[in-house]
């Protein structure tokens, strides 16, 4: 799927830029307004009408339509998003069942942080078991000490078998100092 090499593209531009000191993060807020500014602007002039959310709602369609959870990123083709009241939900709301690409983002700015990015990793195995959905985890981390405890605990998740069908691509960055940057794919 296109989208998904524009995003990791968007993301590659994003660390980079990060780690040279042009783009500063402060907070997960400024993570999530660089990353959706970017895609709008990569993704343009794809086949179809695109559209960058935030916060969107996921269900869990294997296990009876739950559990719900918030994705914090997610790209959707405009022509199969339906809006409208759903009945079986007993809401009003959006259905969706097209690609997609979904994207947690984590701040690291505590130690106590840290297990964010695995539990994001958790959540997006339910999102990728299907074929259409491209799945990224971008997290930064305050300081290089920050970046390097999230190494361990990233490589050790990454030793551990997965539940997912497609890759989950996981990117690391140091905020500040910001010279570094790693990536992993679970699969």
């Amino acid at each position: 799927m296109p989208w998904t090499d524009k995003t990791h593209a968007a993301i590659e531009a994003m660390t980079a830029d990060v780690a040279t000191g042009r783009v500063i993060i402060l907070t997960e807020s400024d993570l999530k307004v660089q990353l959706c500014s970017r895609l709008r602007t990569a993704l343009q002039g794809e086949t179809g009408a695109l559209t960058v959310n935030t916060e969107s709602p996921w269900y869990d369609d294997e296990t009876a339509g739950g559990p719900l959870f918030f994705i914090d990123v997610t790209v959707f083709d405009n022509e199969l998003l339906h809006l409208g009241y759903i009945p079986h939900l007993e809401r009003k709301g959006y259905r969706y069942d097209g690609p997609s690409v979904a994207i947690e983002l984590k701040y690291c700015r505590y130690s106590a942080d840290i297990p964010g990015v695995i539990t994001d990793i958790e959540k997006l195995q339910i999102v990728a078991r299907k074929a259409n959905n491209s799945c990224f985890v971008l997290a930064m981390a305050r300081t290089r000490s920050l970046f390097s405890e999230a190494i361990k605990l990233i490589d050790t998740a990454h030793r551990r078998p997965t539940t997912c069908g497609n890759p989950i691509s996981v990117h690391l960055c140091a905020a500040f100092p910001a010279q570094e940057t790693k990536t992993w794919q679970f699969q």
